[in-house]
C-alpha cells in the first residue's frame, strides 16, 4: 500500500512519527514523508511543507498558494491509497480534494474527542482555554478536517487508562512506547526526558538528587545531572523502568512510556505547546501525574496501567 503520512508543526510530531516508521515492517508499504523541519528534524522528508506558511504570518493558512498547488500536483502523481495526517492541514485538504482516504492520527485529537463534561472537570476551560484559543485561526479548517476524515484516532496512552465516552467517531489508538526490564545497575532516583534542553526544566532537576537526563542534545553538560541519549532505547527503558520518578514535559509519546513501565510522572509541561497542556491536565485528572508550575516537591505515587486491548497505528492498517 501506497502512504502518505503527513507531521504536523507541533514539536511531539518527530516521536510519533519516528516510532511509527519503526513499527511498520520494512518492505510492507511505500511511505512517504511530508513534514516541517522544526518538527521533523534528522528525517528525510520527500515533502518539506515550510513553504506552503505565510512568511509573515506563520499562523495563516492559505490554500491559495502556488507552492501548495505543486504539492498537491506531486501528490497526484504518487497517488496515495492513505493519507496519514498527524492533524496536518494541507496533506488532509489535499486528501480532500483527490477523495483519497484519510486519517488523522494525533494527540491533538484528545481536545477536540473528549467530551463537554471531562474537559470542564479537568479544567480546560476553567484556567487554560487561551492556550487553545490560539488555534481559534484554523479551528474551522481542523474540524472540517475531522469532519471529512475516514478515521479520527486518538493517539494516546489515556485510552488504557480510562473508560470515559469519546465523541462520535473518534477512537483510541495505542501510543508507541518503550518498556524496560527490571535492572539494579539501572536503577536511578529520577529519569527525565527532554527534546531540546530547555533551561527552566533542567534547572528544576537540580532538586532531585542521582537523576538521569535522556535528550537529543549531548552537547551540552549541566552539574548532578547524568546525560544520555535518548535514541538508546534501551538504555532508557531499562532507566525508566526502575526510576522511582519519571519527569517529562507532558509530550503523548513520553507519558506513555512512563504510563506503561508504571511510573507517575511528574509534568513540567511546555506551554507553547497545546498537546503538552491538555496531556497535563488530564493525566493530573487521571492520577497518573503532577503538573509542576513552580519550585515545588513531587512525591511519585503508584499506578497501573490497564491493558484494554487498543491497536497500534499499524495494526490498523491490516484492516485496509
Amino acid at each position: 500500500m501506497k502512504i502518505l503520512y503527513a507531521a504536523c508543526n507541533r514539536k511531539g510530531a518527530q516521536l510519533q512519527l519516528g516510532r511509527f516508521l519503526s513499527a511498520v515492517a520494512k518492505g510492507e508499504h511505500q511511505i512517504k514523508l511530508a513534514g516541517f523541519n522544526e518538527s521533523c528534524p534528522g528525517f528525510y522528508l520527500d515533502w518539506t511543507l515550510d513553504a506552503l506558511l505565510d512568511m509573515f504570518n506563520l499562523d495563516h493558512i492559505s490554500f491559495d498558494n502556488d507552492n501548495l498547488r505543486t504539492y498537491f500536483s506531486q501528490v497526484k502523481t504518487f497517488n496515495p491509497d492513505l493519507i496519514i495526517s498527524d492533524l496536518e492541514i494541507f496533506s488532509s485538504h489535499i486528501g480532500l480534494v483527490l477523495n483519497k482516504p484519510v486519517w488523522q492520527v494525533s494527540p491533538l485529537l484528545l481536545y477536540y474527542g473528549l467530551n463537554a463534561v471531562e474537559k470542564t472537570n479537568m479544567g480546560v476551560y476553567k484556567n487554560y482555554s487561551y492556550i487553545f484559543n490560539k488555534q481559534a485561526t484554523i479551528d474551522d479548517l481542523i474540524r472540517n478536517a475531522l469532519m471529512n476524515a475516514d478515521k479520527k484516532f486518538i493517539y494516546s496512552h489515556f485510552g488504557d487508562a480510562t473508560s470515559a465516552e469519546l465523541m462520535e467517531g473518534f477512537e483510541w489508538v495505542r501510543p508507541y512506547h518503550v518498556t524496560g526490564k527490571t535492572s539494579i545497575p539501572c536503577k536511578h532516583n529520577v529519569c527525565a526526558v527532554t527534546l531540546r534542553n530547555e533551561k527552566k526544566y533542567i534547572n528544576y532537576l537540580n532538586k532531585f538528587s542521582d537523576t538521569v537526563l535522556f535528550s537529543t542534545n549531548l552537547d551540552e553538560e549541566f552539574a548532578g545531572v547524568t546525560l544520555k541519549d535518548i535514541s538508546n532505547l534501551v538504555e532508557y527503558g531499562c532507566n525508566l523502568k526502575n526510576c522511582d520518578l519519571a519527569l517529562n514535559q507532558g509530550f503523548t509519546d513520553l507519558l506513555a512510556d512512563a504510563f506503561y513501565n508504571n511510573k507517575f510522572s511528574g509534568i513540567l509541561p511546555d506551554f507553547s505547546q497545546a498537546e503538552c497542556v491538555i496531556n497535563a491536565l488530564y493525566a493530573e485528572y487521571l492520577g497518573l501525574g503532577k503538573v509542576i508550575y513552580q519550585d515545588e516537591d513531587i512525591e511519585a505515587l503508584e499506578i497501573k496501567s490497564s491493558d484494554n486491548k487498543l491497536e497500534f497505528l499499524h495494526e490498523k492498517l491490516k484492516g485496509m
